[in-house]
C-alpha cells in the first residue's frame, strides 16, 4: 500500500469515530471548511445544536474566521445562549464588513436583556453604518418600534455614500501616466493625488432603481508639471436585482486635463450582468464602450480620437473574507493613427506612419486576504498582450534614388504586479500602502520599459 492510499485510509476511519473522541493532532483546513460548511446547512435547516457543534469542530480545527465567529454568534443566539452571542458579534464590530450587521445583532441582544437604551443605541449604528438597504430597513423599523428616530432621517443625504482619498507617491517614469501618449524617458518624480467619490439612488428601491454617480481624480506632480493629469466623471446607471441575478446598464460622460490643459472627452455606454452561482461564487460579464474625442490645444492628440470596445469575463470568489477575482478582458481600438510628412537633412521626404490601435488580451488575478482584525493585503497579477492593427511604416522618397520604405506591426507583452496593505483604524477610515511593477516588452524599439510606483495614503468614507 502506497503512502497516498495509507492517508486516504485513515483520513476515512477518522470519520467513523469523530464522535468517540477529539483529534489529539491537527486536522487540515480543508476538514476546517467541511465542518464549517455542515454548520452552516444546519443552521439553514434550523437544526441549530447540530449546526453549533459542527461550527465548534471547525473552530477546534483551526478556522478562525469573521464568517465562523458571525455564524456562531447566531447560533448561540437562536439557542437563547446571549452572552457566548454577544461575546462573537463584539469580536466582528471592529471589521468594517460586519460592523454594521454586527450592532444590529447586538441590538438584538439587548432587547433580549430588556435594556432599550442599549438596544436604540445599537440600532442607530447599524442603521448609520449600513450600505445594504433590507439591513438598513430592519434597523429603522426596529427603532420605530422602540419609539426612536433614525439617524439623518429627515437627510436629503440619506442612502448616499462616497470617498474621499489622499495620497502621495513617488514613479520613477511619470510619462506613463497615460500609455497612450508615452514617451518613455524614465523622468522620475514625486505626486499627490486627490479622488472624490460620491453614489446614491435616485429613485426606485434597491432591487429596482436609477442611480447617478460622480467622481474627481486630480494628480500633481512635484516638479514635472507636464505631466500632471486630473479626471472628472459623472454617471447615470439602471440596476435590477433578480433572485441570483443583478443587471446593470450605465452612460457616462469623463473630461479629461493632462498637461494641465484639455485632454480629451469620454462618453461611454456600460452594460454588465452578474450572476451569484453559490453564496461564495459569482460570474459577471461586461460590455463597455467608449467614444474619445480630441479637446487638446490646436488637436494635438487627435490620433488619439477614435473608440474603444471591452467585454471582460469575471469569475468572483469568496471564502472565509477572502476574496478573488480571476478576469479575462478583450479590448479592441479603433483611433485615427498618427501620420506626419517632414524633410530630412539631405532634403528628401519622409512619410511617418504610427497605429495606435491595438487588440488587446488581459488575464488578471487578484486576492484580499485579512491579516488579524483591522489588516488586509490585497496582491493583483496581471500579462496583457497588444497587437497593433496596423503596421508602423517609414517611407522615405529621394528624387535622386526613389523611395524606400520599413514597415513593422507593433506587438506587447505587459507583465504587471502589485502589493498593497490596508489598515482599518475605525469603519470610516483607512490606511493604505501599495507598490507596483510594470515590464513592457516590445518588438518596436523605445517601446519597451520598467515602471515601479510606491503610494501611501488615507481613505475616509462616508
Amino acid at each position: 500500500m502506497d503512502k497516498k492510499t495509507r492517508r486516504r485510509k485513515y483520513h476515512l476511519a477518522g470519520c467513523f469515530i469523530i464522535g468517540l473522541f477529539s483529534y489529539a493532532t491537527a486536522v487540515t483546513a480543508e476538514t476546517a471548511a467541511e465542518y464549517y460548511d455542515m454548520g452552516v446547512s444546519a443552521a439553514q435547516r434550523q437544526q441549530y445544536p447540530a449546526a453549533l457543534e459542527a461550527l465548534l469542530q471547525a473552530k477546534s480545527a483551526g478556522m478562525d474566521s469573521p464568517d465562523l465567529n458571525y455564524n456562531l454568534g447566531v447560533v448561540y443566539y437562536q439557542l437563547a445562549r446571549y452572552e457566548e452571542a454577544e461575546e462573537r458579534f463584539q469580536l466582528l464590530i471592529d471589521i468594517p464588513k460586519y460592523t454594521a450587521v454586527a450592532y444590529y445583532n447586538l441590538g438584538l441582544l439587548a432587547l433580549k436583556r430588556e435594556d432599550n437604551q442599549a438596544a436604540k443605541d445599537n440600532f442607530s449604528v447599524a442603521h448609520s453604518l449600513a450600505v445594504d438597504e433590507n439591513l438598513k430597513a430592519l434597523s429603522e423599523r426596529a427603532l420605530q418600534l422602540l419609539n426612536a428616530d433614525p439617524p439623518a432621517k429627515n437627510s436629503p443625504f440619506s442612502g448616499w455614500g462616497g470617498f474621499v482619498s489622499l495620497n502621495g507617491g513617488y514613479d520613477d517614469n511619470v510619462s506613463l501616466i497615460d500609455e497612450d501618449i508615452s514617451q518613455v524617458d524614465g523622468l522620475a518624480d514625486y505626486s499627490s493625488e486627490l479622488f472624490i467619490s460620491a453614489s446614491g439612488r435616485l429613485v426606485g428601491n434597491n432591487n429596482n432603481g436609477l442611480y447617478f454617480d460622480a467622481n474627481g481624480d486630480v494628480l500633481k506632480q512635484q516638479k514635472e508639471h507636464d505631466y500632471d493629469y486630473s479626471q472628472w466623471h459623472l454617471g447615470l446607471g439602471h440596476l435590477v436585482r433578480n433572485d441570483r441575478w443583478e443587471t446593470r446598464a450605465r452612460a457616462a460622460i469623463d473630461q479629461t486635463e493632462f498637461g494641465n490643459v484639455d485632454f480629451q472627452k469620454l462618453l461611454s455606454l456600460e452594460l454588465r450582468g452578474r450572476h451569484y452561482v453559490n453564496t461564495k461564487n459569482s460570474l459577471e460579464l461586461r460590455y463597455k464602450y467608449v467614444d474619445i474625442k480630441d479637446k487638446s490645444p490646436d488637436g494635438v492628440y487627435d490620433y488619439l480620437a477614435g473608440n474603444r470596445q471591452q467585454l471582460r469575463l469575471r469569475l468572483l470568489n469568496g471564502h472565509d473574507a477572502i476574496s478573488f477575482k480571476f478576469s479575462y478582458e478583450l479590448q479592441v481600438n479603433d483611433r485615427n493613427d498618427f501620420s506626419s510628412q517632414s524633410t530630412n537633412l539631405a532634403g528628401d521626404t519622409v512619410i511617418t506612419t504610427r497605429s495606435y490601435s491595438p487588440i488587446r488580451h488581459s488575464l488578471e488575478v487578484s486576492a484580499g486576504v485579512p491579516w488579524g482584525k483591522s489588516l488586509t493585503v490585497n496582491m493583483e497579477a496581471e500579462y496583457r498582450y497588444s497587437e497593433y492593427r496596423d503596421p508602423d511604416t517609414e517611407t522615405t522618397i529621394s528624387e535622386s534614388d526613389g523611395s524606400s520604405s520599413t514597415s513593422l506591426y507593433r506587438k506587447d507583452h505587459r507583465y504587471k504586479l502589485k502589493l498593497g496593505f490596508a489598515y482599518s483604524i475605525t469603519p470610516f477610515m483607512e490606511l493604505f500602502t501599495d507598490y507596483g511593477y510594470t515590464k513592457n516588452v516590445s518588438n518596436r524599439e523605445g517601446s519597451g520599459y520598467n515602471h515601479n510606483l510606491i503610494r501611501l495614503g488615507v481613505t475616509w468614507f462616508y
